[in-house]
């Protein structure tokens, strides 16, 4: 059963993919569990900007034919040839999992190939992959011109570098 003085807090909460609430205990201080706990819960707030961000990078990234991060393997790969799915999960902060996915489905759009050695392996930008760069490019300044309106140029460039910083630490 849970605590009548939860209910409030339960019902800011965000939820998850079967729409079950996330439950998060971010301080134990019972006045903060009042209200709008998630302010004070980067867990939260970091989930709820990403969400966010993410909605705003898909509809940018729609021309492209591709999700944002599917995009940004593409360009890295063009600007690295030869990357290994490893170091690329290490530079995009994804699982390798997750880059063998997206290289599957470039590779089936015919935006790159792997040269597989063993236990090795290579990614390389096809020239179709290369001309599809340039949109690329146009969907991540869009994006960045659509997030700074709302944010602030400044405002966006200093979040971007807290967040990274943050992100290093964490690892």
């Amino acid at each position: 059963m849970i605590p009548p003085k939860f209910i409030l807090f339960l019902s800011h909460l965000p939820l998850d993919s079967s729409r079950r609430a996330i439950i998060l205990v971010c301080t134990s201080k019972e006045k903060e569990m009042k209200g709008h706990t998630s302010k004070k819960c980067l867990y939260a707030a970091s989930m709820s900007f990403a969400r966010q961000i993410s909605k705003l990078a898909e509809e940018c990234f729609t021309s492209t034919g591709m999700h944002p991060s599917q995009a940004f393997l593409l360009v890295l790969v063009a600007g690295e040839p030869g990357i290994s799915p490893t170091r690329a999960a290490e530079l995009l902060s994804l699982a390798p999992s997750t880059i063998t996915r997206f290289a599957d489905g470039l590779e089936r759009k015919g935006y790159i190939t792997r040269n597989r050695n063993g236990k090795t392996a290579e990614m390389f930008a096809t020239n179709n992959g290369l001309a599809l760069t340039a949109k690329i490019s146009k969907a991540s300044q869009d994006l960045y011109e659509m997030y700074s309106e709302k944010l602030g140029m400044e405002e966006a460039d200093k979040l971007a570098e807290l967040i990274n910083d943050a992100a290093e630490k964490m690892r």
